[in-house]
């Protein structure tokens, strides 16, 4: 059953990528071509999950297979004279064939990893396995009752696809980590396809990527939903550049949006901001408001509306939804009920009247220069005020905290288990050499271009280069020292940290992450202007677009002024960092041609260097035994729960009073989400052993576990008397016992 649960997988995807893909102008390479397909299905299968909801249609695997390939199959029968089987192998697909093999090395170390333990790693996993089995079995997304934490209202993508594989999968614990593993690995795969679109470059792709699967930041094999947000924004800025070749792949790069929005809460306030720099840069460097970013925006946040605004109307309006997800005042520098007063109601139509009106006045009496400078103005006008905004929203995560230069440097073996921190001691340097490299690059276009510029403009432009460059190394300074021994000269320049044994040297945290942020926009900023004035390349302008990222995300850890769970942030840093170590692989590749020395040389050097100083201590990590969770009382408690999964069959029904998501985590089977389930979870303790069987009997379970989460609820003695009662009239027999678990049969 799980064989055929990954080929299914593929069919839904590749299918339903086959289908929309149709309609777009599509690669001429076949690797390329059905490997985006799919990405395009892995965004539309869970939104169609949605819509099926929507219509009261069961979201059943058969419904998906069936809609999956009927066009495929329409296809091949109409064209089926036409259609050609055979695939050559061209020299540029030996990339991709690495990439595959990269992706299947990832795969192998999330999934075989996750296999080190027989049990779901701590306590989200858990969760996720309640709202997998209701999609399974009840077959919609919704969750009217509101007793499954990540479905309704929470976005239900990444639950949701879950469980849609579930239903042809008889174990949980293998749903859960296989598939969880396989859409880290496949976003790797995205990655790829990104950066070949941007940089054009095989070579750069391939360093860039086989870098990002070896940073320990980017992501370990833990199960949230935060798994599936890297691979979702890799296809949605793919599928934003694919645009310049058919303007359809707005459609596309709308569903990567919408499935980003259905995902995660949280992520999607960050994916905006990573948006809206892409949109700001592309703007600038295609001199004109890129509105084809702002359709596709618009399309996906439509699409997301189908799930969110009948949970709004269910949960009292946007603002009494935004409380039934988590977002309370205490995450807002900003009382949420300003945003209802009358004087701000009235004060937005007023402000979107005003700008109406100016449009209309203006749109006519412009020429196209005056057109392009407006709608360039625009465009950061909405990132300033997006950046405004996401500053009144603040939150503090569980691992948040303050982060110096060993964090960055310094892989270690040992890490987080949900966001591991840490670039390591190459990656890093690269993706900081990557600065500096920059500016070398803004000098010797600047001095070649010397003679058709003016000199004012000259002169402005070398001194901002020798003002970035001297900011720069301050800060880095002040960044690399930022831990130290206390008993140094430069005590008296240094903030204490109480918490810990070190100080903040040359208050980096105070001063010196300023300097770092303002430098690095100031290199952005060159950057673009250099392209926007035509004396850089414009297909380079991933290279400010990769330092903008990495200064938003890099602010964020400091809480400048983006602050919103900074730890979870390390991801992103993840493929930010990768793109600028793939500027300063691009840079030394062409140096090393210079004197002979070929890039692919360059390539396996650094890759090597990487996998020491990172991929290592990343395999470690992922391949490590993960505790359980905070939940259990016992290391006999959780080996009973596996003995139970080793040795009953999957699905087999089994009550508990306490925990429905540790049996149903286990591969077995109670109904968390029926009211006589509650109601005699919270009753049924009290009653007698006839009461009890009776009871159980008559709702086809065939076990009872009692352990020790059910002493923690209802007090030892009362349990102890409670098993008593149950052995006493001899209705329950032990299937299996020890100090901390029970584990009751029928008779």
């Amino acid at each position: 059953m799980e064989f055929l649960s990954v080929v299914l997988f593929f069919l839904y995807t590749w299918g339903a990528g086959f289908t929309l893909g149709k309609f777009l102008k599509e690669s001429d390479n076949f690797l390329d071509r059905n490997i985006t397909r799919i990405g395009i299905g892995l965004c539309a299968v869970p939104l169609t999950g949605i819509l099926l909801s929507i219509l009261h249609i069961p979201v059943d695997w058969r419904v998906f297979l069936a809609a999956s390939l009927a066009y495929p199959a329409y296809y091949l029968a109409r064209h089926h004279k036409g259609v050609s089987f055979s695939f050559k192998l061209k020299k540029s697909d030996f990339s991709m064939l690495i990439i595959l093999v990269v992706s299947a090395i990832s795969l192998y170390m999330y999934y075989g990893g996750s296999l080190a333990y027989s049990y779901l790693e701590d306590d989200d996993s858990w969760s996720h396995a309640l709202g997998t089995k209701y999609v399974a079995v009840q077959k919609t997304f919704f969750n009217p009752g509101g007793r499954i934490h990540y479905l309704d209202p929470y976005p239900p993508v990444y639950d949701g696809l879950l469980g849609i594989m579930h239903q042809t999968s008889q174990s949980m614990v293998f749903t859960l980590k296989f598939f969880n593993a396989l859409v880290i690995s496949l976003s790797i795969i995205f990655f790829y396809l990104l950066m070949r679109e941007l940089t054009g470059s095989n070579p750069a792709a391939v360093f860039s990527t086989i870098t990002l699967a070896m940073i320990p930041a980017y992501l370990s094999h833990f199960i949230w939903a935060h798994s599936f947000i890297p691979g979702f924004t890799f296809l949605s800025f793919l599928f934003l550049e694919r645009i310049k070749h058919d303007k359809k792949w707005i459609f596309a790069a709308g569903l990567a949006v919408a499935a980003i929005l259905l995902t995660s809460v949280t992520q999607m306030i960050k994916y905006a901001m990573l948006f809206l720099i892409y949109f700001a840069v592309k703007s600038l460097i295609e001199k004109r408001f890129f509105w084809e970013s702002i359709a596709a925006a618009a399309f996906g946040f439509a699409v997301s509306l189908l799930w969110w605004v009948p949970l709004a109307v269910r949960y009292g309006g946007i603002f009494g939804l935004l409380k039934t997800l988590g977002l309370q005042q205490s995450r807002f520098n900003i009382s949420l009920d300003s945003f209802l007063s009358p004087y701000m109601l009235i004060g937005l139509a007023a402000l979107l009247a005003v700008i109406l009106a100016a449009y209309h006045f203006v749109k006519n009496r412009l020429n196209q220069n005056q057109k392009s400078h407006l709608g360039i103005a625009a465009a950061i006008a909405m990132l300033i005020c997006y950046s405004v905004v996401y500053s009144f929203v603040y939150e503090v995560g569980t691992a948040d905290r303050i982060y110096d230069f060993n964090d960055f440097f310094i892989a270690k073996k040992q890490n987080m288990i949900n966001n591991p921190i840490g670039i390591g001691a190459v990656a890093f340097i690269l993706s900081f050499a990557a600065f500096f490299f920059m500016l070398f690059e803004q000098y010797s276009i600047i001095n070649s271009n010397k003679g058709n510029m003016s000199g004012f403009k000259f002169k402005s432009l070398l001194s901002v280069i020798a003002l970035s460059s001297a900011s720069l190394a301050v800060s880095l300074f002040s960044f690399f020292s930022f831990r130290f021994n206390p008993g140094t000269i430069l005590k008296p320049w240094a903030l204490t940290n109480e918490a810990s044994t070190y100080v903040y040297s040359f208050s980096f945290k105070v001063w010196g992450v300023y300097v770092l942020i303002c430098s690095l926009l100031a290199i952005a900023a060159t950057y673009i202007f250099l392209i926007y004035s035509q004396y850089a390349q414009k297909e380079k302008f991933w290279v400010p677009l990769a330092t903008l990222w990495f200064a938003y995300v890099f602010a964020g850890i400091y809480g400048i002024p983006t602050q919103l769970f900074t730890f979870r942030l390390w991801m992103i840093l993840g493929f930010a960092v990768s793109i600028l170590a793939c500027y300063s692989f691009v840079s030394i590749a062409g140096i090393s041609k210079k004197v002979g020395i070929p890039p692919i040389i360059v390539l396996v050097a650094f890759t090597v260097l990487i996998f020491f100083t990172s991929g290592v201590q990343k395999y470690a990590v992922n391949t490590a035994q993960w505790p359980p969770g905070g939940f259990w009382t016992s290391g006999e408690e959780i080996s009973g729960y596996v003995w139970m999964n080793k040795n009953l069959a999957p699905n087999t029904p089994v009550f508990t009073f306490v925990n429905n998501g540790a049996v149903i985590g286990m591969d077995m089977f109670t109904c968390h989400w029926c009211d006589d389930v509650k109601t005699f979870q919270m009753e049924g303790f009290n009653m007698t052993a006839d009461e009890t069987y009776a009871w159980l009997r008559s709702k086809n379970y065939r076990y009872i576990v009692v352990d020790g989460q059910t002493a923690k609820k209802f007090g030892i003695n009362e349990t102890t008397s409670k098993l008593q009662s149950l052995f006493s009239q001899g209705r329950f027999r032990p299937a299996y016992q020890n100090q901390g678990f029970v584990l009751l049969q029928m008779a």
